[in-house]
């Protein structure tokens, strides 16, 4: 028991002759860039450009400073205020007593205050804008384009959110697109004021098609009505229609359908037009005729 007693003593006495030591060591003045965040009133947001980081010089001990420094890695201020639309105010920056162990002390921050502005935090709804470099084959071209989502919503002050009508996708090579496909694509860079509130993948689907058909085909039309006794000015349909792959064509054939619906009420000669029932893999370029004339015999 004597010799645990023992050691516990000799424990404290080292503790406190390091301790001694510390503070009875030189001390030296040390600066380090921290990083500044400012954290505005619940509905509120910074609307002005504040510093990223501010430059605090600590003088005290040596290894007291490096200590705190590993520690104090950025500088939370609550800024105060209330308003409706928009307020300036000056925010002064500093450390907490609390923050800075016993032989330390701040000798300056710069800047010692930042001037902000409290600008109302608002939410919409923005469509985004596809944009293309590179050039698509000559003897193709792109007939979809779709962006899922369509549109987003973010958040942000009033005066940055009033800038912003679209969003910006980032540019995509059509000089890469082939057939039909999907490509995950990103987000323009967007003001750090600003948050996106809609997380999802960006999606972009496509379709590039042979400017010229690669099948022709003449279809009868099928007509849907009740009437019997009725009258049109062609029977059959001329489709020109593109299909990326070829060898499907003869498969795919009894699966093309050309439908007139002709409504219960005809009174007199009526145009309707021709509507092509065609299998996913193969796409209309034209229809010959677009309209026919139905009349009651």
């Amino acid at each position: 028991m004597l010799k645990k007693h023992l050691l516990k003593i000799m424990a404290v006495f080292l503790s406190l002759a390091l301790w001694l030591f510390v503070f009875s060591s030189s001390s030296f003045i040390t600066t380090q860039n921290v990083q500044l965040t400012l954290l505005p009133p619940s509905g509120n947001a910074i609307g002005n450009d504040v510093p990223e980081s501010v430059e605090v010089t600590i003088k005290g001990p040596r290894a007291l400073t490096r200590m705190f420094f590993k520690k104090l890695y950025k500088i939370e201020i609550q800024v105060d205020g209330n308003i409706n639309e928009s307020s300036s105010l000056t925010v002064p920056i500093a450390i907490s007593r609390d923050r800075l162990p016993v032989g330390l002390n701040v000798v300056k921050i710069v800047p010692k205050s930042v001037d902000v502005t409290l600008e109302r935090t608002i939410k919409k709804v923005v469509p985004l804008k596809m944009q293309y470099v590179g050039e698509i084959d000559s003897n193709y071209r792109l007939v979809k384009e779709k962006l899922t989502p369509g549109e987003i919503m973010i958040e942000g002050p009033i005066g940055e959110m009033r800038k912003i009508g679209k969003l910006m996708v980032s540019p995509l090579d059509v000089s890469e697109l082939e057939g039909e496909g999907e490509a995950i694509v990103g987000l323009e860079p967007v003001s750090s004021k600003v948050n996106l509130l809609t997380t999802v993948p960006i999606k972009f689907e496509y379709l590039v098609v042979p400017r010229k058909a690669n099948l022709t085909l003449t279809v009868p039309i099928r007509f849907l009505s009740s009437i019997r006794n009725i009258k049109t000015s062609a029977a059959v349909a001329h489709l020109e229609l593109m299909t990326i792959d070829s060898s499907l064509i003869s498969s795919l054939k009894d699966k093309i359908k050309v439908v007139a619906d002709i409504p219960e009420q005809i009174s007199g000669s009526q145009e309707v037009e021709l509507k092509c029932e065609l299998p996913e893999s193969i796409h209309l370029l034209q229809i010959r005729p677009k309209y026919i004339n139905v009349s009651v015999k």
